[in-house]
């Protein structure tokens, strides 16, 4: 039994040590283990680590010198880290059933906050427990610093047993069944093997801790303990291996030793862009085979793209016999043989809003069908992992933007869709941005994506620069940096209230479009009131005259002002005065103190702080000369 332990602790757990140090090097190198969710595997490495260093404690010549205070100290530590690692494997193995059941979800670094937040309050709570209780010596069964042999506290390292380890065992084997033959199943398999093998290492650790309790009256079979102690040892070494098993991955993390970060992100740069190239080339369906740092999102996309044009490729010529919505359902020959259903809602209203602007479904068909789509599909995405938890993708020909919706917003927009279409197809104009389409589209066993088809504002703008407006000041700002100018401004952000009032004065607009400016913005937003809807935008876009595309543009929702082209238009209309923001509403009206600088108000109030807003924005151009305020900011 000695010998067996001495070599383990001696032999196999330096090599586990070394391999997690490998691979935490390999977490702070390579750009592709920072993604979701690389970033948790990395928290379990870490506890591994630590887990890993305490097997040296069963080396007789170290445990025999350690006081006991100070093996309890440390057995204590390793209990911190045990439970850590437990709970980043169970968190791993949800995030892996989430990204599969809803690849297009974005959300997660919400909820990175709570996991560790959570995880580490926990074992932090067991950490102190074992310290004061005061009765506790940490010489383990295994020989090793960790909890007191047969006591009490042996049942403290069981739980994992009996709560982490089977919702591992069933998320995993769920995830598995439902992804079977999948491309996601394909990419994220490695982070599954990880979950496995971690269960595999530590489950006959947990078993030997908890049966051994003095309480039980069991004796565990020798062969048992060795086997338990045979695994722990090499376990970090077994989970390294497991992560290793990805193609290259082990060459990628030995080239980082030898190359410095810079060079290695410009290696990476290259090797993403030509195979985003090569599988532009080869096919379209090898598209989905390359690996790039938001795969997974990027093969979401993908099936929105694909799945609406074939609808609305074949809408063109149906009929839909007086249907509010149509359900489509056809199989695609991509990378493999896939199966799509599409639910096409309020059909009728949208049709009537197409017509209005002049448009077809094979207008938007093509645009969407352009093999441009699929090259650098990732610079056209934007708010990936944003407060909203929505993407949004551009067009290739940068006419319609894609956004995800939630469930909620679905429904809101389905009751609204009718009024909202007589609003924006009347004689009087509207500045409500212009939705063609929403639909529910479901490929393969993923998770529907809810999806809205709309215009984008700044199709004709080729570097513009953005205003989100609310009328409100609470967490209204994106930038600390002082802008003497408009034109001093990056355009690679979107700006809020109080970084466009710092920056300018009032666009002015001539004195014959004011009118009809303002009973629109009324119209509109009395529409919205109706539906109970508030925290909608003011989007305000401006480019300089010589820089847009093409010819100039025409329309409502234009004006000239100085050297600029501006464009308006109402975003964001989906958010009613539910619980969720009433809450919200009360929290940040006793955190900033005032309830109108908050933007989560009821509609009624929130209608009028906009027309405010709108006022303070716009005003006649009387005298034509430039308004550009250039105070320095704030």
């Amino acid at each position: 039994m000695i010998n067996l332990t001495q070599i383990s602790y001696m032999a196999l757990a330096p090599i586990s040590v070394f391999s997690e140090c490998l691979l935490l090097y390999g977490f702070y190198k390579l750009r592709e283990f920072k993604a979701h969710p690389e970033v948790l595997i990395y928290w379990q490495c870490l506890s591994q680590l630590v887990m890993d260093i305490h097997w040296f404690t069963g080396i007789e010549y170290i445990r025999s010198s350690m006081p006991q205070i100070s093996c309890m100290l440390l057995g204590s530590f390793s209990v911190y880290f045990y439970f850590l690692s437990w709970d980043y494997t169970v968190l791993l193995s949800i995030e892996i059933l989430l990204k599969i059941r809803n690849p297009h979800e974005t959300k997660y670094k919400q909820r990175r906050f709570w996991y560790h937040t959570i995880s580490h309050a926990t074992s932090f709570i067991i950490f102190l427990f074992l310290i004061f209780k005061g009765d506790n010596n940490g010489k383990s069964i295994m020989k090793t610093c960790f909890v007191q042999a047969r006591s009490l506290y042996e049942l403290i390292v069981f739980i994992p047993v009996f709560i982490h380890f089977p919702i591992c065992v069933v998320v995993t084997v769920y995830t598995i069944y439902i992804s079977y033959n999948t491309f996601y199943l394909k990419y994220l398999k490695y982070n599954i093997l990880v979950v496995i093998a971690f269960s595999i290492a530590w489950i006959p650790i947990g078993l030997v801790h908890g049966l051994s309790y003095n309480g039980f009256d069991i004796e565990l079979p020798f062969w048992f303990l060795m086997f338990a102690v045979l695994l722990g040892g090499p376990s970090g070494g077994i989970i390294f291996c497991t992560r290793m098993m990805q193609k290259g991955l082990f060459k990628k993390i030995l080239k980082s030793i030898f190359m410095s970060k810079q060079k290695l992100d410009e290696s990476y740069e290259e090797y993403c862009i030509e195979k985003l190239s090569e599988t532009f080339v080869v096919s379209y369906s090898e598209f989905f085979t390359s690996v790039t740092v938001k795969v997974i999102y990027i093969k979401a996309i993908a099936d929105i793209i694909v799945g609406l044009a074939n609808v609305l490729m074949n809408s063109e010529n149906s009929g839909f016999n007086n249907q509010a919505h149509r359900q489509w359902n056809f199989t695609i020959k991509m990378a493999k043989e896939t199966s799509f259903t599409v639910i096409q809602y309020n059909i009728h209203e949208y049709k009537k809003v197409m017509d209005h602007f002049k448009l077809n479904y094979h207008d938007i068909a093509i645009s969407l069908s352009s093999q441009d789509n699929f090259i650098d599909i990732e610079t056209r995405c934007e708010n990936i992992g944003g407060k909203s938890g929505a993407f949004f993708y551009y067009t290739s020909d940068k006419e319609f933007i894609l956004k995800t919706v939630t469930k909620s917003e679905l429904q809101v927009l389905k009751i609204m869709t009718e009024g909202y279409a007589k609003r924006i197809t009347s004689s009087t104009q509207s500045y409500l941005a212009k939705i063609f389409g929403a639909f529910k589209i479901q490929s393969g066993k993923t998770k529907p994506f809810r999806v809205i088809l709309m215009e984008n504002l700044s199709s004709r703008m080729r570097y513009p620069l953005i205003f989100d407006l609310k009328g409100s000041q609470a967490d209204r700002r994106v930038t600390h940096s002082s802008y003497r100018n408009i034109g001093q401004m990056p355009r690679t952000k979107v700006y809020k209230d109080i970084d466009f009032f710092n920056v300018m004065s009032k666009i002015q607009i001539d004195k014959k479009d004011m009118p009809e400016l303002i009973k629109a913005i009324k119209l509109d937003t009395k529409l919205l009131q109706e539906y109970f809807i508030m925290d909608y935008s003011l989007l305000v876009i401006m480019q300089e005259m010589d820089m847009l595309r093409g010819s100039k543009v025409e329309g409502n929702g234009f004006f000239n002002f100085d050297n600029y082209l501006v464009h308006i238009g109402i975003i964001d209309f989906l958010q009613t005065y539910n619980t969720k923001k009433k809450i919200e509403s009360k929290y940040k009206t006793l955190k900033v103190g005032k309830r109108f600088s908050i933007s989560a108000i009821s509609p009624q109030p929130y209608r009028k702080r906009f027309l405010k807003l709108f006022k303070s924005v716009f005003t006649l151009n009387m005298t034509m000369q430039n308004n550009i305020n250039n105070k320095e900011e704030i």
